[in-house]
């Protein structure tokens, strides 16, 4: 549905296959996916695809792209920890994947529960992570004085947990529209676009040093022949 069509397109698509209040819900739902996707997915292009680009990445700008890695680590494990929360956090209702089970059509409900229990499951180590290190700083674990260890993390538990949420859209996606969205081929690409561009700057001071050291060269061979 979302492919050829702009963001208020899917929108109204989505109101007229599902209601106003499911319709409008899931088209919110749609777009953290989408957003999710994204982010992960520049992540994965500049940290999790190959040393070579770890290597580029460190040599251009060290701290900086260090600060890049843990902010966008952290931001994907906080956006699924959100997905996942309670209906109700400190008195405010909230945007969760908790709530799609009671809007759905009565057909459709067991599925979804299946699905979303996978979810709750896949993505407990992000909701661990956010509450006891980046949403809050557990004290005994940052002074590291016999805290519980954290959930364990790792690239593959986060793109398992992210295809989950993929996958419990899709069940109701497919129900109503009779469709789905593939949400890991929505790739926004400056990731990629970054890494050629350092790419071409380090070959420019390549080809840069090399012509002053052509040109160094030049000058001590002037310099030793005869007046």
């Amino acid at each position: 549905m979302a492919a050829h069509h702009t963001e208020e397109q899917v929108k109204q698509n989505y109101v007229a296959a599902m209601g106003p209040t499911l319709g409008k819900f899931f088209h919110q739902l749609w777009n953290e996916c989408v957003w999710l996707h994204w982010k992960w997915d520049e992540y994965v292009a500049l940290f999790g695809t190959k040393q070579q680009r770890l290597d580029l990445l460190m040599k251009t700008a060290p701290a900086f792209f260090t600060v890049v890695d843990d902010c966008l680590w952290n931001d994907v494990l906080l956006h699924l920890a959100r997905l996942t929360d309670p209906k109700n956090v400190a008195g405010k209702d909230t945007l969760t994947l908790h709530r799609l089970p009671q809007l759905v059509e009565p057909a459709v409900r067991d599925a979804v529960w299946a699905q979303l229990k996978d979810v709750i499951n896949k993505t407990k180590f992000a909701r661990d992570r956010r509450n006891r290190h980046i949403g809050h700083r557990e004290l005994s674990l940052a002074l590291q004085e016999n805290a519980k260890p954290l959930e364990p993390a790792s690239r593959k538990a986060v793109s398992d947990a992210i295809k989950a949420v993929a996958d419990l859209l899709s069940v109701v996606d497919e129900h109503y529209c009779n469709s789905t969205v593939g949400y890991e081929h929505s790739k926004i690409g400056d990731a990629e676009a970054l890494l050629q561009a350092l790419r071409a700057a380090q070959h420019a001071f390549k080809d840069r040093d090399r012509a002053f050291e052509a040109a160094e060269m030049e000058l001590l061979e002037w310099e030793r022949e005869p007046e």
